[in-house]
């Protein structure tokens, strides 16, 4: 579905041969506005859906075909109003708000749900107000010993590769110059340290466990201990055993 107007009457319309269209990046999903400005596909959220146009597909094409003149009328205001946004440092809690609105337009609606919900935690913790082009390694730490402390590591750099996806989304809308997520310092401020300590059995653990061996009710307990010292098999392994 796709909603355009060429403008061939300069006394009329302030575009001429200008070209807009309206339609959807996924299924029945949010109505964008698509037009190329300065050589590249600009686009704009609509706010509505096909179904909030009307029943039937010759209703949804016109008012497609009306929001799009509208849109064109407009787009002088528009387009300086982007110009003024990009000229304005972008914040945490605006990503978070444009990422809403005009990200992550191409995905399952689950994976933009999942991303959405990952930068919030961020913006929760960290607050609204930080600049993008401020992001040091020390606030990445800061959050990710937090989700550390809370025995979620994984989640944490799960949270802040997110928050790097939406940055590199606001780097190809020119909304920052560079994505500092994509630096090494942040890159290693990301990762997760863990010291795995494996609990292991001596020969004098293995020898009072086969004197209680007796005592347990499973006959294949002195078997599977034997098993487990002779071969360093995992319990993971040795259960696995037809």
């Amino acid at each position: 579905m796709e909603g355009m107007e060429r403008r061939e009457d300069q006394e009329k319309r302030s575009h001429p041969r200008l070209t807009v269209r309206v339609g959807e990046l996924r299924r029945d999903g949010t109505l964008q506005v698509l037009w190329w400005q300065g050589g590249k596909q600009r686009s704009r959220s609509l706010g509505c859906r096909r179904v909030d146009l009307g029943t039937g597909k010759t209703v949804q094409e016109r008012e497609a075909r009306r929001l799009g003149c509208e849109f064109i009328e407009v787009l002088p205001k528009s387009g300086d109003a982007i110009v003024a946004e990009r000229s304005t440092p972008l914040s945490l809690g605006r990503l978070l708000d444009r990422n809403k609105v005009d990200g992550l337009l191409r995905v399952s609606v689950g994976y933009r749900r999942d991303t959405l919900s990952s930068v919030r935690r961020v913006v929760d913790e960290l607050g609204a107000d930080p600049l993008i082009t401020e992001l040091r390694p020390s606030l990445l730490e800061r959050y990710l010993v937090k989700r550390i402390r809370e025995d979620h590591a994984p989640a944490g750099r799960r949270d802040l590769v997110a928050l790097g996806k939406s940055c590199r989304w606001a780097e190809g809308e020119e909304l920052i110059d560079s994505n500092p997520l994509r630096k090494a310092n942040a890159r290693e401020a990301m990762r997760v340290r863990t010291r795995i300590n494996r609990p292991y059995y001596s020969l004098s653990d293995c020898g009072a466990l086969g004197t209680v061996a007796p005592q347990v009710k499973a006959p294949a307990f002195p078997i599977m201990l034997s098993l487990a010292w002779h071969t360093g098999r995992r319990i993971g392994a040795i259960l696995a055993l037809r």
